[in-house]
């Protein structure tokens, strides 16, 4: 099967983002089982061969410092380019986060079987400050095209699932398929950690929904625990010390000598009850349980489990009971030391990309022979 990937992030192989790194990790999981990918950036006018790892230049690139309308002519210029291109190979489906919406993308949606895959609420997303009314009214008009056209999705919660199938007209086949991660990667399962119990969480910097105000007040209500703030800038208190941006080493270093993970703390706040964030499965790489506001896609059964590795927590802003469910968690799991091993191993039979992706090629194979 040969498969153009189609995103709007960009390519570089070198320093890659978080979302490339998820796009090689799963894309590196379909070539191994002999299919060709090819992934094309609207945003730097390149493609990315994944087998071979060769990058190739058809379009132009813009940046941040872009303006909404210099962004939109050359996501149409490079979209004509990826026409073309696409156009004059033997592709047997194209996989499509979502982008923005452009003629000759859509020509290709019709030309080729597309399965769209949905990652937030797009209605919400594009509310926000972060975007320019000019983006915000040209995704309004123009953004459901593509959508109408795809001939299946993949959600990666159940929520989207429902939001989306309400709003759209007309969804021929999705499933729910949440994020994993690449366990191949063993990290140091540091179990001889300090007697003072350490909590990490990792942030990205001005995103409300994560709820760094949240941990601040639970950590005043909690003095007996350290709480590691990775990601985000600030003063340290007595019991909350912030780390800033770390990757690699320093990162490794930080949870390998933590206790307990901690995930997004008011994803209200972006319109939504239900996550499968990236950093709550690597917190589980590391073998820590984590605890969130929200509901995971992958543990809608926690409750039933005696001791889960992913507690939700019922109502954050009521700090004192929240206190107590925090506090019980932890102890559950501290009191059973030494148990990383047991996490991991646990979260990887759930979790692990090549289960994932096992049943995303299924999907593939399915909307391929309808063709």
């Amino acid at each position: 099967m040969k498969v153009a990937y189609l995103i709007e992030g960009e390519i570089d192989t070198e320093n890659p983002s978080s979302v490339l790194c998820k796009i090689l990790r799963k894309t590196k999981i379909w070539t191994s089982k002999g299919h060709t990918v090819l992934v094309y950036s609207l945003r730097t006018g390149n493609y990315l061969d994944v087998c071979s790892l060769e990058v190739v230049t058809l379009g132009k690139k813009y940046t941040l410092n872009s303006t909404a309308i210099s962004k939109l002519f050359i996501i149409n210029y490079n979209a004509y380019k990826f026409f073309q291109h696409i156009s004059n190979q033997s592709f047997d489906l194209m996989y499509s986060r979502l982008i923005t919406y452009t003629p000759h993308i859509e020509l290709l949606f019709r030309k080729i079987p597309t399965i769209l895959e949905i990652n937030s609420y797009e209605k919400k997303e594009y509310s926000g400050a972060a975007y320019s009314t000019y983006t915000r009214i040209y995704n309004s008009v123009l953004g459901d095209r593509l959508k109408n056209t795809a001939s299946a999705y993949v959600f990666v919660t159940n929520e989207l699932a429902a939001l989306y199938r309400r709003d759209l007209k007309n969804i021929p086949r999705y499933c729910v398929i949440a994020n994993g991660y690449d366990f191949g990667r063993v990290p140091s399962l540091n179990e001889s950690v300090s007697c003072r119990v350490s909590l990490a969480f990792i942030v990205s910097p001005g995103l409300p929904w994560h709820g760094l105000d949240h941990l601040i007040e639970l950590a005043k209500s909690l003095p007996e625990y350290d709480f590691h703030v990775v990601g985000e800038t600030g003063s340290n208190t007595l019991n909350v010390f912030y780390h800033g941006y770390k990757t690699g080493s320093e990162l490794d270093e930080i949870l390998s000598n933590s206790h307990i993970g901690i995930a997004s703390l008011a994803l209200e706040r972006a319109g939504l009850s239900e996550a499968c964030p990236l950093k709550s499965r690597e917190y589980f790489n590391y073998g820590l349980p984590c605890f969130g506001s929200y509901v995971d896609t992958d543990f809608f059964d926690a409750s039933s489990n005696f001791n889960p590795v992913y507690k939700q927590i019922a109502n954050i802003e009521d700090y004192d009971k929240s206190k107590k469910e925090i506090k019980q968690f932890v102890e559950s799991w501290i009191k059973q030391s030494p148990y990383k091993n047991d996490v991991r191993r646990n979260a990887m039979l759930l979790l692990d990309d090549r289960v994932k992706e096992r049943r995303r090629l299924e999907l593939f194979s399915e909307i391929c022979q309808r063709r």
